[in-house]
């Protein structure tokens, strides 16, 4: 008589699991952390900042154990919840333990389509991820820090990307840095996202660049599109800058047609009177005060 067929079945449901719940299971049942291992994993979303580890819509944070359960799961109502895991090993270690459970696998590589690390980078050895959207920054901001150490700084980031991420990774389809990083010519990204300072993108060779909360005055922005006109890019180039104040939109074609029938396109004025003037005049032919301008958020596509 024929023995029927045995197959194991838990790795075909744990690879078809979320992986946030895959975590809790092992968490709860050690047993299934070869079988967990040895699945491939991905997430939507992972989000790991100095307390906590977020994938899609749960919150997994370390606290030191005194009473209750080891394991306590809180949620909200809707779709998220936390999860906090009580040890008695110093939280420095647990937390480390943690980040290295969720994103070193055994078996494959971690997939994830939006990874975020807020805090310094400090990834586990031989880990290996295929990301598609990544955003790096760090808790804190030194606003008189020298560009040089943001420099290095960003290069520094781009070696650990491309010891981390695996091959079909790059291009990056965007890349978020803080104000702790600087913009570079090779960076490894579709489109590169930054925050406050615009200086030297127009030198750069990045497709696509977006500065948020830019703060930029008027006049050097007036001197950066001078200057990105100089350089000539290809069709296609896009750069904008959004300042987070006012709800305009400026299509910077406009303003450089205005420049063009100024006659200052490649010769800006160098006198605070005359960039006044020069920017009243700009803001009458858009139809606009001067100082909505100066707030606006601008765009420009090489067309």
């Amino acid at each position: 008589m024929s023995r029927p067929l045995i197959f194991d079945l838990w790795p075909t449901v744990m690879d078809r699991m979320d992986l946030a719940n895959r975590i809790l299971l092992t968490q709860k049942y050690p047993e299934f952390r070869g079988t967990d291992q040895r699945c491939s994993a991905k997430a939507t979303t992972v989000e790991i900042t100095t307390n906590s580890v977020k994938i899609n819509n749960t919150s997994f944070y370390v606290e030191k154990y005194e009473s209750g359960e080891h394991m306590e799961v809180f949620q909200d109502g809707g779709k998220s919840k936390a999860v906090v895991l009580k040890t008695t090993v110093p939280l420095r270690e647990a937390k480390k333990k943690l980040f290295g459970t969720i994103l070193k696998r055994r078996s494959g590589i971690l997939k994830v389509k939006n990874l975020s690390v807020l805090g310094d980078l400090n990834f586990p050895p031989n880990l290996k991820l295929c990301v598609q959207n990544l955003k790096v920054a760090r808790p804190y901001c030194d606003f008189q820090e020298d560009d040089m150490i943001k420099q290095i700084r960003t290069s520094t980031l781009y070696n650990d990307l491309q010891k981390v991420l695996t091959a079909d990774s790059f291009p990056l389809e965007s890349l978020e840095m803080d104000y702790n990083f600087s913009v570079r010519l090779d960076a490894p990204a579709k489109t590169v996202v930054l925050v406050g300072q615009a200086f030297g993108i127009e030198a750069s060779d990045i497709h696509r660049i977006h500065v948020k909360n830019c703060n930029m005055n008027w006049m050097n922005v007036i001197d950066l599109v001078g200057r990105w006109r100089m350089v000539q890019p290809e069709i296609g180039r896009h750069y904008s800058l959004e300042t987070g104040r006012g709800d305009g939109l400026l299509d910077i074609s406009q303003l450089l047609k205005c420049l063009r029938e100024e006659g200052r396109i490649l010769s800006l004025p160098t006198t605070c009177t005359h960039m006044v003037s020069l920017f009243r005049s700009i803001a009458k032919k858009c139809s606009t005060s001067p100082w909505k301008l100066a707030k606006m958020r601008m765009e420009w596509t090489n067309m």
